[in-house]
């Protein structure tokens, strides 16, 4: 290109700073959606992986019992195996705060080994060893893990009072746990005492929660987990650490994909804001292009010029981009981190780091964004006729291009939609749905021209007489132009096609979750252990409750029926699955499961007559497994085959569950404690009367915490909302940079009719006239985005529930359209259009008529 080629470009660009400071901050916020996400992203997966390490340490994998503790014996064995470096025994159970600063806070108290795991305490005064032995060992010796004693604001020394299982019991505070020992990763956020003492105190000798297992390095995990599996009792299940579950981080991934793959959205509109805005230098210097071909410059020089200058607008933009990603990354990094937090896993983040890497990837996605939105403008320019070009007048006589062509694109881009949603998923990935998702916005952006040529038909009938004039001078020129005018369209086609699809994809959701609770959960009140989000307990290890509180709350004055309910992991046909357990024939009565086929009541109850189970969509999906089919499930007393009844949906959990009756479950597993208890009242009116009761009656011995029907009801809908949020900001983002797509095109139209608004003005049109006609430009482009929008919003909507949801998460959601969310499209196309067309049109009135109509 040359020194002259570079000055060549400033100089275009020096001359047009409003114009080039609009498409600069296009492709900014195009980048910056972009790269805030990815980073967001990428910092919520590292602290993932962090909260993985500061929960489990090196601890790879663990043994759990299928229903609860299991026998200790067992870890002498484990301990032989050659893989197994270290075996961890830990037992827990939730204790509340009787005394001090933070009375009434739950907290997990952990019983471990502290004779092998003396390194992970912090003493002060130790003395002679054998007295550090005896403070180690004593009955009411408590340590405190760093960040409890930090918030409890406890040190050595101090004195607290805990209820552990009806007994208030005195413990001195002895030490703290040091944040570098390998085992203090087990007791993370919680209370430590020798594991000797915490069996007595739990009452549970000779019993253990899990194992936590350190391997030996180089030593093949998915071996070791096969060996184990070989050499535990069933009633075991070995695993790896819950945290670190496969398919918790696939699905936190699929999930952050679908962010990614949307703010992917607004470089798609930011491709056509650099076509428009180097479509308007073209014309603004095709007297210049055609004195330098005049000259000698090739066309290949032409096209480099240009390309060069799409490339600076890249740079410039993507630049500014990193800058405002990193802005709106602290943001949306909240939103995401609450997202996964509420669906998947526990994170906290911080800051986003800002890396010199980052700078350069914004510059190469700026500039590769830009490249590709100019490729045809400056085809176009190198073609330039230099004898046209050179002469006085209007160039812009753009032929109408042949709509067949773009009928088949169109309809080719449907086939090739409608081809990828048959194929599975990819790694888990819903990719083909990606690809199809991207045919479908792609069809309709073919049809823009389409749309243009119908308007002008149907303006051009019978009643064109009785059209605005202002109205029909704007109709005409968008015809006389509409290569420019569909690429416009187009912008606002996906900016509208993913609010109205993304929109719309939501409120199903939520209609189905909604219809899944009021069907589902209709019990007045949950009786569960107190995990609150202010608690120290870890909410991947939530305490259960003894069973004998049945019959203490099947008293309570008030209270019709109590539902245990149960819920473990299990071995079905060899996968984990969750197992819940329930009285079946009393939620015959009184509730229900969304089956597939079948009623309700009759399946529920027949699960109860012939020992059947019910499965979830999502594991039946899994499994590969129908009605009828049988299971095989691994149970304490081996392995017994039952029938699958009916299959239902559920979306409380991502891999599935199977339920079969509590009086089976007790039979099979003979366990004696339970997750929740539901609660049917004689009447809803006092439901706070009956927690009171339970308040009064048992939780000053046992911890308890209540929460009513539409409690629990709006609590999930919140953590609905907020699983959306993110979403909300990245569709914002796309119309605004569609917003600056019709201002280019308004900008270059008036530019191109300088000469013939002047014209206009000097044959006696008013301000006000001229102004009309560019409102009425801005209004038909908008018209026609929204028909083409709410088009490809439904078809997307279509393929993001029906088949990128199924692929990632498993379940069935029916499509629901609201008229409410397409009245709010049209809306903002139409709010879009003023706004688009208000700069515009007060540009146009600066302009001199003598400028326009020099050479007349």
């Amino acid at each position: 290109m040359g020194y002259a080629g570079l000055q060549l470009i400033l100089e275009h660009l020096r001359h047009r700073p409003i114009r080039v400071s609009l498409t600069v901050v296009g492709v900014a916020v195009g980048v910056s959606a972009w790269l805030s996400i990815r980073l967001a992203n990428e910092e919520v997966l590292r602290v993932f992986h962090e909260s993985v390490d500061s929960a489990v340490g090196r601890a790879a994998l663990v043994i759990k019992g299928r229903s609860g503790d299991f026998d200790e014996r067992i870890i002498a064995h484990i301990r032989q195996h050659p893989g197994v470096h270290e075996a961890i025994p830990v037992i827990a159970a939730t204790a509340t705060v009787l005394s001090g600063p933070s009375r009434g806070s739950q907290v997990q108290v952990v019983g471990v080994d502290l004779l092998r795991e003396q390194a992970m305490i912090a003493m002060e005064g130790q003395g002679s060893p054998r007295r550090r032995l005896d403070a180690l060992l004593a009955p009411d010796t408590i340590f405190v893990d760093k960040s409890v004693a930090a918030r409890w604001n406890v040190a050595e020394g101090d004195r607290l009072t805990l209820l552990i299982r009806d007994r208030p019991i005195p413990v001195t505070v002895r030490g703290i746990v040091r944040d570098e020992a390998a085992a203090s990763r087990v007791v993370a956020r919680a209370l430590v005492m020798d594991i000797a003492t915490a069996q007595v105190l739990f009452d549970r000798i000779g019993r253990l929660d899990r194992i936590h297992l350190v391997t030996v390095s180089g030593y093949s995990l998915s071996r070791l987990l096969a060996e184990l599996a070989d050499i535990v009792p069933p009633s075991l299940a070995v695993s790896r650490m819950e945290q670190r579950n496969e398919r918790v981080e696939a699905m936190i991934a699929s999930f952050q994909l679908n962010l990614e793959v949307l703010s992917a959205v607004g470089l798609l509109i930011g491709i056509f804001l650099v076509y428009n805005t180097v479509s308007f230098s073209v014309v603004q210097h095709r007297r210049e292009i055609g004195i330098l071909r005049a000259l000698g410059v090739s066309r290949a020089q032409i096209h480099t010029v240009f390309l060069g200058e799409a490339a600076v607008l890249g740079a410039l933009g993507g630049i500014l981009g990193v800058g405002i990603g990193y802005l709106m990354a602290d943001m949306l990094m909240k939103l995401v981190s609450q997202s996964v937090t509420d669906l998947y896993a526990p994170v906290a983040v911080r800051a986003p780091s800002a890396s010199p890497w980052l700078w350069g990837e914004g510059l190469i996605v700026g500039v590769g964004l830009a490249l590709c939105g100019g490729v045809r403008p400056c085809w176009e320019a190198g073609c330039t006729d230099v004898v046209k070009a050179l002469a006085p007048g209007d160039y812009e006589a753009v032929f109408a291009p042949q709509l067949w062509p773009v009928i088949t694109m169109s309809l080719a881009a449907f086939a090739l939609a409608a081809v990828c949603t048959i194929p599975g998923p990819v790694f888990d990935m819903p990719i083909f749905g990606y690809v199809s998702a991207f045919c479908v916005l792609l069809g309709c952006t073919f049809l823009a021209p389409v749309g243009l040529r119908l308007l002008c038909a149907m303006m051009n009938g019978p009643w064109r007489r009785s059209w605005s004039v202002p109205g029909t001078l704007a109709l005409d020129h968008l015809a006389r132009a509409p290569h420019r005018s569909s690429v416009t369209i187009s912008a606002l086609v996906i900016g509208l096609a993913v609010i109205v699809g993304v929109g719309t994809m939501i409120r199903s959701f939520r209609v189905a979750v909604e219809e899944w609770i009021d069907q589902t959960m209709i019990a007045d009140l949950i009786v569960g252990a107190p995990l609150s989000r202010d608690s120290d307990v870890s909410p991947s290890t939530p305490s259960d409750l003894p069973l004998h509180l049945l019959s203490a709350l099947e008293r309570i004055s008030g209270v019709e029926a109590v539902d245990p309910y149960r819920q473990v992991s299990a071995r079905a046909n060899g996968e984990p699955v969750t197992l819940v357990a329930r009285n079946l024939m009393l939620h015959a009565q009184r509730s229900r499961y969304l089956f597939r086929s079948g009623r309700s009541s009759d399946l529920l109850s027949q699960a109860v007559d012939d020992s059947g189970a019910l499965v979830s969509e999502v594991l039946a999906r899994r499994l590969d497994v129908t009605e009828g089919d049988d299971l095989v499930l691994e149970t304490d007393v081996g392995d017994r085959r039952m029938p699958i009844l009916g299959v239902f949906y559920d979306y409380a959990t991502d891999g599935g569950k199977i339920v079969i009756d509590h009086g089976l479950y007790q039979r099979w597993w003979h366990d004696d404690h339970v997750t929740v208890f539901a609660l049917y009242l004689a009447d809803t009116a006092q439901s706070e009367e009956i927690r009171r009761q339970i308040e009064t009656r048992l939780a000053p011995r046992i911890p308890l915490s209540t929460i009513g029907h539409r409690e629990l009801r709006e609590e999930i809908l919140q953590i609905f909302d907020r699983t959306f949020r993110a979403t909300f900001v990245l569709e914002f983002i796309a119309v605004c940079v569609a917003l600056l797509g019709i201002m280019n095109t308004l900008t270059i139209a008036i530019y191109e009719r300088q000469r013939e608004l002047a014209t206009l003005r000097a044959l006696g049109a008013s301000i006000r006239h001229i102004q009309c006609i560019i409102r009425w430009e801005s209004g038909y482009l908008a018209v026609i985005g929204a028909v083409l929008g709410l088009v490809g919003g439904l078809g997307l909507a279509t393929v993001l529930v029906a088949v990128i949801n199924k692929q990632s998460f498993g379940w069935t959601v029916p499509l629901h359209v609201s008229g409410g969310m397409l009245l709010e499209a049209l809306a903002i196309s139409g709010l879009a259009a003023m706004l688009a067309a208000y700069l515009p049109a007060k540009w146009v009135t600066k302009q001199a008529i003598v400028d326009g109509i020099r050479y007349e």
